[in-house]
């Protein structure tokens, strides 16, 4: 998704002047005015046309996670995810959908025994539908997430699409190794509340909210680079009931801003350097 792409994007969903109707399904999107016509021509009519929705369901959700997956390698998705720390924010996601496409195998859906529509194996949906210029455009905004995973499919698909990965610059190594040695100094009893906070003090990362603070370090938690006591996707698939089991643990609402696994991280766990290491050689 080019520059101009995303400026047509956020206008179009996010801008002061958007143009939003709810059609009884789903919102529609016009043109804002301070988008051009003819710009507005070229957006509707180009790759990433405003309201381009798709539908799955679980199957062929597991089909495209694994065949997009599969077109990348580790040291793309590992690049990109340290080039997040400034240069290049759409990294961040490809991390998580990652660590969930490694240890995702093609299996029956099983419904969650507490009746939501969700795999008990996997936690991806029955079916899902997600608004694809949407979904991409929030991963170059430098938005990551872990809890929908559904939205790995757009993410992977574009990430395969675009090509070469930009390397990440000096910087942005330096500023990797400035948020891990942040999170060494911890005290014990830190919250991952508390520790997202005292990150956005130290002003390491340029441009990033509390939101896209714990989006960086959920994808952490997932790689194991944050050790967890539920333990992250990147070590193995983690079920519903894995979920239901560390959420009894968790004090606060399971509706909390931070995700598991993510939640179950404490200052005393720290990081994990020799898993650092092995993952981001290359930067440290």
């Amino acid at each position: 998704m080019d520059d101009e792409t995303q400026r047509w994007v956020k206008a179009t969903y996010y801008g002061k002047d958007k143009v939003e109707d709810f059609d009884g399904a789903r919102f529609v999107h016009g043109r804002p005015a301070s988008i051009a016509p003819g710009a507005w021509a070229r957006f509707v009519g180009g790759a990433y046309p405003p309201d381009d929705h798709e539908q799955a369901d679980h199957d062929a959700l597991v089909d495209r996670i694994l065949e997009a997956d599969a077109a990348l390698s580790w040291d793309e998705v590992l690049r990109g995810f340290v080039a997040g720390f400034g240069s290049w924010p759409r990294g961040r996601q490809t991390a998580i959908s990652s660590a969930f496409a490694r240890h995702l195998r093609p299996h029956a859906y099983v419904p969650a025994p507490d009746g939501t529509a969700r795999c008990a194996t996997c936690t991806l949906p029955a079916r899902e539908e997600w608004d694809r210029t949407d979904a991409v455009f929030r991963c170059y905004w430098g938005y990551a997430w872990n809890e929908m995973l559904e939205h790995a499919v757009p993410d992977l698909e574009e990430r395969v699409r675009r090509g070469a990965t930009p390397d990440p610059t000096d910087e942005d190594c330096a500023r990797l190794r400035s948020w891990l040695a942040c999170i060494g100094d911890a005290p014990a009893a830190e919250t991952p509340g508390q520790l997202q906070a005292r990150l956005g003090k130290a002003k390491i990362v340029p441009g990033v909210d509390k939101y896209r603070r714990l989006g960086m370090l959920a994808a952490l938690a997932e790689l194991g680079v944050l050790p967890t006591r539920m333990g992250g996707r990147y070590d193995a698939m983690r079920s519903t009931g894995d979920f239901a089991a560390a959420q009894a643990t968790v004090r606060g609402s399971p509706r909390s801003d931070v995700p598991l696994p993510l939640a179950t991280w404490r200052g005393a766990l720290g990081v994990d350097e020799a898993r650092a290491r092995a993952l981001f050689d290359f930067a440290l």
